[in-house]
């Protein structure tokens, strides 16, 4: 035999006596749990022989002869080692009739060269006295300790005939910033502490601890220079020897309190901001009664809070706006939308008809719900008087940029009625009159057309929004074109059908197609082809996010295209700029554009251009389907 091989014959040897000494049973057990080795003490202890156990299943065993309920526990235990897993467990084991042992049990799987299971190493160890001993002092200092050092709070007990510290838990040190070991030599230090402004207050409240409950709250000046609030809460107990003691526990409430600072100071700043505000705002319920009304938009409807406060906005709307704010404000309620911003017409408390721009935010609560909507109303009663003024002018000034093509298409009506009168005095038989009166008829039904398309068009203002088919809006102004531009422009019209109507000032409409038309006019002064389409569309979030001025939902899009000139890149972002044109002097004041934008955003909507030099440009109007 070689040395080696002598050398681990005496190191297991040496390990056999080692395992013989422990008095813990160690085991070697096969992967179904029958006992294959096992060391000689609990043999020993047990009064048994190697013969009796070797062999035989564990759990049958003398060990546990007198616990027949933990059997299946340790067929279980020895299922799990035998898949490879290590485990280890404590459990209650009956030894005698009327004898209770613990035990710490383990089991640990040996794998063969191929991975496999082969043996199990199981050790069981007697841990009754040290479990005993460890609940013992989990029940009292472990608990305690627990509790008291793991608390944010500071747990302080006092002995007040001998003025002297018991205990004070690690918590002082960070609130307070100072050792607990300086409290326990001095006493009044936490007193020397406080603030100075709290500082008599407390001392006086501390004098009184040992006959009443103390509650109170404080600052107190960490050596750092910051400053802490503190509620300090204590009451007199009585020791073992019938001395006199406190106990308390301190509570850095630094961050309430400046949260309880912030709040009122927003609440202030708020209440200040509201009342004071130039813009009328008020806080409504989910019925559109205003809870709370500021001084402005009392002012602006002629009632008080508590009047409006008895209302719903509906009652003192303009009848003609009503609906439109409904629909947007259920919408709100509703959760489909966040905020709008509407122009609409309110009716004050003497009955005049005032207007303002009014913009709704919502605030939910924290399950979802409406809390109460915020209503912002500027009064813009004077600027939509001016801005009528301005788009009456502005309408004036389309007009007479089509007076030339008006003028000729008039021509064109009157000369057949001219030229008819007279054949008619000489007599023509009845066959002739029957066609040259249907001849005079056609051209004044043409003209009656065609000022009636005028008068609609030019109206001084129009300011009453109604459900408009915009399909027959623009068939409308694609005859009215066809009829005044240069045969060299031709006019066609693509009208999806079914579309959807929306909430919309028929004249101002009327003005925007115009407008936009003479703008495709005088960028084709060589001829071209000026294109008219209507259509439904759908913005999810993803396509409004794209357009500027966009939002979701559903739209009504107004296409006009020209084969034109084009606008050049650096002229783009002027468009809408007042007084800007690139037309010569005299055939254009810049306005035209402008007042597009500000009718198209009046009603909700909003305007993308597409323009390439050479090519054309096409300006496509979306407004919120009603």
């Amino acid at each position: 035999m070689g040395s080696w091989a002598v050398g681990q014959q005496e190191v297991g040897q040496r390990l056999q006596e080692i395992l013989n000494g422990l008095f813990a049973f160690v085991g070697l057990l096969s992967p179904e749990g029958i006992i294959l080795e096992v060391n000689r003490a609990p043999l020993q202890a047990s009064r048994l022989e190697r013969k009796d156990v070797l062999g035989k299943a564990f759990g049958e065993t003398y060990w546990w002869s007198y616990s027949p309920e933990v059997r299946s526990w340790l067929e279980a235990l020895i299922r799990h080692a035998a898949s490879g897993e290590y485990v280890r467990c404590d459990t209650r084991v009956r030894i005698t009739e009327e004898r209770y042992i613990t035990i710490d049990f383990s089991l640990n799987p040996l794998f063969d060269a191929n991975g496999r299971v082969h043996q199990l190493v199981a050790s069981a160890v007697d841990i009754s006295e040290r479990t005993r001993a460890e609940a013992t002092l989990r029940g009292s200092e472990e608990r305690f300790r627990q509790v008291v050092e793991n608390i944010r709070e500071v747990f302080w007990l006092t002995n007040v005939e001998k003025n002297q510290v018991l205990y004070v838990s690690p918590g002082y040190e960070q609130i307070w910033g100072r050792s607990c070991e300086s409290l326990y030599r001095s006493p009044q230090a936490w007193i020397e502490a406080i603030h100075p402004d709290d500082r008599e207050r407390i001392r006086a409240a501390s004098l009184s601890q040992v006959l009443e409950t103390f509650n109170e709250e404080y600052r107190i000046i960490r050596p750092d220079g910051m400053v802490r609030w503190i509620h300090d809460r204590a009451f007199p107990v009585t020791g073992e020897g019938g001395d006199r003691r406190v106990v308390g526990i301190a509570e850095d409430i630094t961050e309430r309190k400046e949260a309880e600072e912030a709040r009122l100071k927003s609440e202030t700043d708020f209440r200040v901001i509201f009342e004071n505000a130039a813009l009328g705002i008020a806080l409504v319920d989910s019925a559109g009664r205003p809870i709370k009304a500021n001084r402005a938009l009392q002012q602006f409807l002629g009632y008080t809070e508590e009047e409006l406060r008895g209302m719903a906005f509906a009652q003192f709307t303009h009848p003609d706006d009503l609906a439109a704010d409904l629909v947007l404000y259920h919408e709100l309620t509703g959760g489909k939308r966040e905020h709008y911003q509407i122009e609409k017409r309110y009716l004050r408390k003497d009955g005049e008809t005032v207007c303002a721009r009014l913009t709704v935010s919502v605030v939910r609560a924290p399950d979802g719900g409406l809390r109460y909507a915020i209503s912002m109303v500027e009064d813009i009663t004077e600027k939509k008087k001016l801005e009528s003024q301005f788009l009456c002018a502005q309408r004036l000034e389309t007009m007479g940029a089509l007076a030339s093509g008006v003028a000729h298409d008039l021509n064109n009506i009157l000369t057949p009625i001219l030229m008819s009168a007279p054949l008619l005095r000489q007599g023509l038989p009845p066959a002739e009159q029957e066609r040259t009166l249907s001849i005079i008829e056609t051209s004044a039904q043409r003209g009656a057309d065609l000022v009636r398309q005028l008068l609609t068009i030019g109206r001084g203002r129009g300011d009453k929004r109604i459900l408009v088919e915009i399909g027959k809006l623009g068939r409308e102004m694609a005859a009215f074109v066809s009829n005044t531009f240069p045969k060299s422009i031709r006019v066609q019209s693509e009208l999806a059908e079914e579309l959807w109507p929306v909430l919309a000032d028929a004249t101002q409409l009327h003005q925007v197609l115009l407008n936009l038309c003479v703008n495709a006019r005088d960028a084709m002064p060589q001829g071209g082809t000026l294109t008219l389409a209507v259509q439904n569309i759908v913005l999810d979030g993803r396509s409004a996010a794209a357009l500027n001025g966009a939002s979701p939902g559903r739209h009504v899009r107004l296409r006009l295209s020209d084969t034109g000139e084009g606008i050049p890149p650096a002229v783009m972002s002027k468009i809408y700029e007042p007084f800007f044109t690139t037309k010569e002097p005299g055939r254009g004041t810049g306005l035209g554009l402008m007042a597009v934008l500000r009718i198209v955003k009046g009603h909700g909507g909003f305007i993308e251009v597409q323009s390439e030099v050479g090519k054309g440009s096409t300006f496509s109007v979306y407004l919120p389907a009603a």
